[in-house]
């Protein structure tokens, strides 16, 4: 059995419980843990990001891609479309903003979405939820355990 982290982000698609980052024992973690509600098994799922990193694995149709997802702990997660959105939460390298990650359920290919408008302050333990294709965010902490209010 895998030992599950606490303060991960959880969420079931297509009759698959995707478990995402958390922490453990202070150690920030990256991993995308798959189980399926079928079969009764685990999985990792493996991240490639675009990049232009020497470390790139070079793909058939000449793209080149690295494994790689931050490691991120308090983060919330949706389902929107065919990707797995993440949004805020806590790492070592710590933002003035909300980011919003996402993980491309199809190609696996995981990155960080551009936002504009009016950009939240970063933070975690917040409630979101998604209504038509806005995403709503309540409270939670900035990385100084202070609350946040404004939504």
């Amino acid at each position: 059995m895998i030992p599950l982290p606490l303060k991960h982000a959880v969420v079931v698609v297509d009759e698959k419980l995707y478990i995402v980052g958390g922490s453990r024992n202070g150690r920030y973690l990256s991993d995308v843990q798959v189980f399926d509600l079928r079969s009764l098994t685990w999985s990792s799922l493996k991240l490639k990001t675009e990049s232009s990193s020497t470390e790139n694995i070079q793909e058939d149709d000449g793209s080149s891609l690295r494994e790689a997802f931050p490691a991120i702990s308090d983060h919330r997660m949706i389902k929107w479309g065919n990707k797995l959105l993440l949004i805020g939460g806590h790492s070592k390298k710590s933002s003035d903003n909300m980011s919003v990650r996402f993980i491309d359920l199809e190609t696996h290919l995981c990155g960080v979405i551009d936002v504009s408008g009016n950009v939240l302050a970063s933070r975690g333990g917040h409630s979101i939820t998604l209504v038509g294709s806005r995403v709503l965010v309540f409270g939670g902490e900035d990385k100084n355990m202070r609350l946040c209010s404004r939504t």
